[in-house]
């Protein structure tokens, strides 16, 4: 019998505007890039060299590809209301998730120019990734527009924002789960561009209603992406057309999910904010043959997703991954085995694949992760783009709380819906 889990979640960001949230007006990124400049873009994308873990073994690791999940942590930890850090202690098991495989894996930093398809004219925005790095962290600086022609959507129309986030190179596994922004900053694709929660403004899962509400607003566009009306572009599922490019004589707006190729490991299409990467949808199976990586989230009864996040539940065992969007794995950037989230369109019954993307952190997730870009959406995770000072594993309004404690005052549902959801 598959254990059932009620989902729990709060929310990281602080603001809201458009159809999602916004983030504090930021400094400028870097002038000039830190790191190397290797070409990179539609016409000439960024390859992920090979990189084996240096890290802690995986105990018990099989061959590629297991797909068994984490399940729920049973240390979650009881919420700390008032806290002054949402990160959690490391369990001591960490990866190395070297310089050579950020420098290869993150694109555009040989600017790329392309067009927002969702206007009449020609746009000629520039998709610009720099990097730094010390000796444990690297800093990433983009312009947050994709590598790839877009849709802007009924937000029209995306433009020019400044952004920065610094992951750790040695992510490590932590003792309690910490869960990401509903409608905020969940990590950033490798094109620079923000990866958001599930829900949009008022409260509904937009992945759903965009594919079952042809007429509804906001919604989703191209590779599941679209603007605010404050120009700010992010994805809220999908985003393996990082690495999709079109065939000759076609133009982007031909891309769809199932002319990815199915055959062959998805590429990483960015990093979560504890650092570990976030993997396309295909992976490796149990007996290490390629195949679509899927969630363990179901739809509760009688449910439809207009209530986002609260009409969900964990089922251990529906899917290939557990209450994060992530399991231990090989791939072949971590032949030696790594943590790592994906990219879900589906889950183990063949329905959406919800959260889509990280839904929690497995890993420690530190303060001082990312800032914003100004106007709306930039969903940074607080004003200096740290995780907000909430509990980890607290339950969304009406939720049973994590083991170890009680919701925090107030129902313990994280931040209020924003203003005009």
């Amino acid at each position: 019998m598959r254990a059932r889990v009620g989902l729990t979640a709060f929310l990281l960001a602080t603001f809201a505007l458009g159809g999602c949230v916004a983030p504090p007006t930021p400094p400028a990124p870097p002038e000039a890039p830190a790191g190397p400049s290797g070409s990179a873009g539609p016409q000439d994308p960024a390859e992920t060299t090979g990189q084996g873990s240096t890290g802690a073994a995986l105990p018990g690791s099989p061959p590629p590809g297991p797909s068994g999940t984490l399940g729920v942590s049973p240390s979650m930890s009881s919420p700390q209301p008032g806290g002054t850090s949402g990160a959690s202690a490391s369990t001591g098991e960490s990866w190395s998730v070297p310089r050579s495989l950020h420098e290869s894996a993150w694109l555009c930093q040989t600017a790329v120019i392309v067009q927002d398809l969702s206007t009449s004219g020609t746009d000629d925005l520039s998709c610009h990734v720099t990097l730094s790095f010390t000796s444990s962290q690297v800093t990433m600086a983009s312009t947050g527009i994709p590598n790839h022609d877009f849709e802007s959507g009924t937000g029209c129309c995306a433009s020019t924002q400044q952004y920065t986030a610094t992951l750790s190179l040695n992510p490590a596994l932590a003792t309690s789960v910490t869960y990401a922004s509903e409608r905020g900053v969940t990590g950033w694709a490798v094109n620079g561009v923000p990866l958001y929660g599930p829900e949009d403004n008022d409260n509904h899962d937009v992945v759903r209603v965009t594919r079952e509400s042809p007429t509804a607003t906001p919604r989703l566009e191209m590779c599941d992406g679209h603007s605010t009306p404050q120009g700010v572009y992010h994805y809220h599922a999908d985003a393996n057309c990082v690495h999709w490019h079109p065939a000759t004589g076609s133009g982007w707006d031909t891309y769809s999910f199932s002319a990815l190729d199915s055959t062959v490991h998805s590429k990483i299409v960015g990093f979560a904010l504890d650092g570990f990467p976030i993997y396309g949808s295909f992976g490796y199976g149990d007996d290490g043959s390629v195949r679509e990586i899927t969630s363990s989230y179901e739809l509760k009864s009688g449910a439809d997703g207009s209530n986002g996040i609260d009409d969900y539940e964990y089922v251990a065992g529906l899917g290939d991954l557990d209450e994060c969007n992530g399991r231990r794995t090989t791939t072949p950037d971590f032949p030696g085995g790594i943590y790592a989230y994906y990219s879900t369109l589906k889950n183990g019954a063949g329905d959406l694949g919800f959260p889509y993307f990280p839904l929690c952190y497995k890993g420690v997730v530190s303060m001082g992760g990312s800032t914003g870009g100004g106007g709306d959406g930039g969903g940074m995770p607080g004003p200096t783009g740290s995780p907000m000072p909430s509990p980890t594993g607290s339950p969304p309004p009406g939720g049973s709380p994590p083991p170890g404690g009680p919701p925090p005052p107030g129902g313990g549902g994280g931040m209020p819906p924003p203003p005009g959801g």
